[in-house]
């Protein structure tokens, strides 16, 4: 058979193993002795207390209807959320610092006052209070960023914060909150100019008087985070070195069916001629309305970015449509303007995107968000959160870009402060939220493979690596960004002694602003441009494959991409930190070949349950020459939370490879190993035990940096030996919070085996095994 495309194949469902729900093993609590702890904890309670009478006393329209409290758990203590419930406490935020924020039913904390007086007389063995360092009352100081916390606010001049109140045990706020918020804040010439309400959050945008917000901030306890307004940031736009076409290509518009991406950006300008034919006129909308028109004023200036993101969402590679003549625009744009004519989000609004989404996702199913906010401090934002919500609940996929930063202050002289690549890995370059959230798709910036012109100029990074300005690194143990494609470079003019940026041998050709003065195309960088490439490249597999979930979309982009040639002689670890997995390649994500075969499934799985599949390996790729190699991604979307700062995720998935030639039986007992071990505890091949080595496979890319990740991928090659003809698979879920002990969690999983031996039709031999029936297909109860 020649070197052709074939159709992926559907990897056979698995078979089912329930097992029981076992007890988590948490740490012993620390030796305390109960009486002195027990005074602690009393004094703890009655400053609560004095704090929440002192607010009743002085606001008693503002105050909360129960007290609130700050837990403090001792070094290493894990205390669950009914364990907290069982001496009247009622947990309803955790922070990453073992700081928990939780409520007393009673306004007296007569249930845990009951409680310590038990402990302290050793009446009872109340392991809980012994977990507890501290208690007290939950303040300002608990909630205010550091960013509030730098201000002061000042008598009646008027600021803007945005608030997220503390969720009840059943619903996302207290029913009393946000009408006495209002009412205080009418009362004192402030208001409320936006709000949000998502099943697991409560948000607000707050404009009032320095004073008035102090004692809001000061006297309503049930403010779980407070910050200063969000703004777009980091958005570069070229100016300059724009190219032209010499005559005009005939463009048709896309067929009716095709797929649609949305552009939620600037706005994109009217009229551009290699636009205008695949943009949907009837969609195009602002949000909010008080933006005006959804098309940005002539001349556009900032605003033109819309216009340059567009072009890579619609054509993926502009540049290879200029040096082809061609341009067929395989898709429809959806012009979603949410920045105002300078690149800036509305002071009256959240950045939320709900309504965008309800407005499109009956025509579009992939949207591009190519702009950032603020920085990602190692937790989840809000704007992150309702991200992952609306993935799970509309069933479509945001792409975003991981933002860029401003290098000029990494350089002195021409000389980088800290040598490239290192600089990159600092922890103040993580990824612009939203970017963080889970279930989205995060890209980062690659360099093109092109030397600076003219050839004199120094280029910051080799080709085909990340791009000096991209972003990396978000929360602990999740890969972000997933993907990098190309954004640009930078470059030193020893001439003029200045680094440069609008060299086009550095950057990216799209379609330009100012295409009413002949310039259809120019050139532009950042990771603005690499985000809409993704974009577009989803677009197309949900066109292939109408009935796939952005999990799926999602395992098939991030199991076709492998790092890029630049970064071939880094560590792993730091290639998985500043490239995720690579480059996305649209034909290894849509096709098979002789060579290659890629199957895929898409199913649920229970809580505490297994799914154990069984993927084909033929003995003839077992005896090829050269590499082989199994590659796996599954991706799912599981229930976040904002006030789980500690763990997000209400579910997570973790999963092994087991060779052919290993016993069924031994299989089963590592999946059980697997269940008695706590996430954080080194993952399989990092430093475990002997048996479980033998049951699954390590990969070549690091498990632990990429296990609280929803998308998760590794590779296992071989290159000699016949290892068993059906490998396993097992896949198990596990809830992070009661509250998803019985869920049901959707995931796609993609595998890929591949070998160098052009002798071996591998598509061949795995279809002949999946025809044949001879991969068992069979649900087991142990």
């Amino acid at each position: 058979m020649a070197d052709e495309p074939q159709p992926l194949l559907r990897l056979l469902p698995p078979r089912t193993l329930s097992r029981k729900k076992r007890k988590p093993n948490f740490p012993p609590p620390p030796e305390r002795v109960p009486q002195d702890h027990a005074q602690v904890l009393r004094a703890g309670a009655n400053a609560a207390r004095q704090h929440f009478e002192a607010a009743a006393e002085k606001f008693p329209k503002l105050a909360t209807d129960v007290p609130y409290v700050r837990v403090k758990l001792a070094a290493g203590s894990i205390a669950s959320d009914a364990d907290l419930k069982a001496v009247g406490l009622i947990p309803v935020f955790r922070r990453e610092d073992a700081v928990l924020a939780a409520y007393s039913p009673d306004r007296t904390l007569r249930t845990f006052d009951s409680k310590v007086n038990s402990y302290s007389k050793l009446e009872q063995k109340l392991a809980t209070l012994a977990k507890i360092e501290t208690v007290g009352p939950w303040t300002r100081e608990d909630r205010v960023s550091s960013r509030v916390r730098a201000i002061s606010f000042e008598g009646n001049k008027k600021y803007t914060v945005d608030l997220v109140l503390l969720p009840l045990e059943d619903r996302p706020a207290n029913p009393q909150s946000l009408p006495a918020i209002e009412r205080f804040l009418f009362a004192h010439q402030g208001q409320i100019v936006d709000r949000v309400v998502e099943p697991t959050f409560t948000a607000l945008r707050v404009r009032a008087g320095g004073q008035t917000l102090n004692s809001l901030l000061d006297y309503r306890d049930d403010i779980a985070l407070v910050d200063l307004p969000p703004v777009a940031a980091n958005i570069l736009v070229p100016r300059v070195l724009s190219a032209e076409l010499d005559e005009l290509p005939e463009v048709s518009p896309p067929a009716d069916t095709a797929p649609a991406v949305c552009v939620v950006d600037s706005g994109i300008l009217e009229g551009h001629p290699l636009l205008e034919p695949a943009i949907l006129a009837g969609r195009s909308r602002s949000f909010p309305a008080a933006l005006g028109p959804p098309v940005p004023a002539s001349p556009a200036g900032a605003a033109g970015h819309g216009t340059q993101v567009a072009g890579i969402a619609l054509y993926g590679d502009v540049g290879a449509c200029v040096l082809a003549k061609k341009f067929k625009p395989p898709l429809w744009l959806v012009n979603a303007r949410f920045l105002d004519d300078n690149n800036e989000l509305h002071p009256d609004r959240m950045p939320f995107l709900r309504d965008v989404v309800e407005h499109a996702t009956d025509r579009c199913r992939v949207f591009n968000m190519s702009f950032g906010l603020d920085p990602s401090n190692g937790h989840l934002s809000v704007h992150a959160a309702e991200l992952d919500a609306i993935t799970r609940e509309y069933n479509v996929l945001f792409v975003l870009s991981a933002g860029n930063v401003d290098v000029a202050g990494q350089f002195n002289g021409g000389t980088l402060l800290k040598p490239y690549p290192e600089y990159l890995l600092d922890s103040a370059w993580s990824v612009l939220a939203p970017a963080e959230g889970l279930n989205v798709l995060t890209v980062g910036g690659l360099t093109p493979d092109r030397d600076p012109f003219p050839h004199q100029r120094d280029a910051v990074a080799p080709r085909r690596a990340p791009s000096p300005f991209s972003r990396s690194g978000a929360m602990k143990n999740v890969v972000k960004p997933e993907l990098v494609e190309l954004a640009g470079n930078l470059a030193f003019d020893p001439a003029i002694k200045r680094w440069v940026d609008n060299d086009p041998g550095m950057r990216v050709p799209t379609t330009s602003d100012r295409f009413a003065s002949g310039q259809l195309v120019g050139f532009a960088h950042g990771t603005s441009f690499s985000a809409p490439k993704v974009a577009h490249a989803a677009a197309l597999i949900l066109d292939r494959f109408p009935e796939a979930s952005p999990n799926l979309a999602r395992a098939l982009l991030v199991q076709s991409a492998r790092a890029p040639e630049g970064v071939s002689e880094w560590d792993a670890k730091q290639v998985l930190r500043t490239c995720g997995f690579g480059v996305p390649d649209l034909d290894r994500a849509l096709f098979c070949r002789p060579q290659r075969v890629t199957l895929y499934f898409e199913g649920e799985i229970e809580v505490d349950e297994v799914k154990l599949f069984e993927i084909p390996v033929p003995k003839e790729v077992s005896a090829a020459k050269g590499r082989k190699s199994l590659s796996i991604t599954i991706a799912y979307d599981p229930p976040v939370s904002v006030v789980h700062r500690d763990r997000p995720a209400g579910i997570s998935l973790t999963w092994g490879v087991a060779r052919g030639d290993v016993a069924e039986s031994a299989v089963h007992a590592a999946i059980a190993a697997e269940a008695e071990k706590d996430q954080e505890t080194p993952p399989t091949g990092e430093g475990t035990s002997k048996t479980r080595k033998s049951v699954f496979m390590k990969g070549e890319i690091p498990k632990r940096p990429q296990q609280r990740g929803t998308v998760q991928k590794n590779v296992f090659p071989w290159v000699r030996g016949e290892h068993g003809e059906t490998y396993r698979l097992a896949i198990t879920a596990k809830a992070n919070r009661p509250a998803h002990a019985d869920d049901r969690q959707r995931f796609a999983v993609v595998a890929t085996l591949e070998c160098e031996d052009s002798l071996v039709n591998i598509y061949t031999a795995v279809r002949a095994r999946l025809g044949a029936g001879r991969v068992r297909v069979r649900v087991q109860t142990p």
